[in-house]
């Protein structure tokens, strides 16, 4: 199914980047981390919020609320529905930037901010059961993409990671 972008949305985008530069520092500081891991760290976390919560408008939309909506669904990953551009491939890219950035936090810290950002798409999905004036459902295969996404992104940044630190060993 395709949604248009509401309007809101729209307003949001510039608030998340304007939060992003002001708190990337402090959070970057928090962690012991540089100040762009802090800011794309705020700036992943900040979109995928506005992105997912932020209502819906389409009329009659009545969704199917169970909590099956929260057990990740694996039959979702194929070639077929990761490759091509669709919800899954969006799911799976909207939480490619903040697995990035968790690979630049210090390694002492990285595991917390690793189990909170892995908590995420279950807090969203769970918003997304509880409130029904979003005009959003709960989809299992939201969790199963989104956490895909994570897990690409960390390893993405892992191995960009390793490289710079391989080339600067010269």
């Amino acid at each position: 199914m395709v949604y248009r972008a509401p309007a809101s949305l729209l307003v949001l985008l510039p608030l998340v980047v304007f939060a992003a530069l002001l708190l990337g520092p402090r959070v970057a500081r928090a962690l012991g981390a540089g100040r762009a891991t802090g800011v794309l760290l705020v700036l992943s976390a900040g979109l995928i919020l506005a992105i997912t919560l932020v209502p819906m408008d389409h009329p009659g939309f009545a969704p199917d609320q169970g909590l099956a909506c929260l057990v990740p669904d694996l039959g979702v990953l194929t070639s077929g529905t990761l490759l091509r551009f669709s919800d899954d491939f969006l799911n799976v890219a909207l939480f490619v930037p903040l697995g990035i950035a968790i690979a630049f936090v210090p390694s002492r810290r990285r595991l917390p901010v690793l189990a909170v950002a892995a908590l995420l798409p279950w807090a969203i999905e769970v918003t997304q059961m509880v409130l029904p004036a979003l005009n959003r459902s709960c989809q299992a295969e939201d969790l199963t993409t989104n956490l895909l996404g994570l897990v690409v992104g960390l390893g993405l940044g892992l191995a960009v990671r390793e490289l710079a630190s391989l080339r600067a060993a010269g």
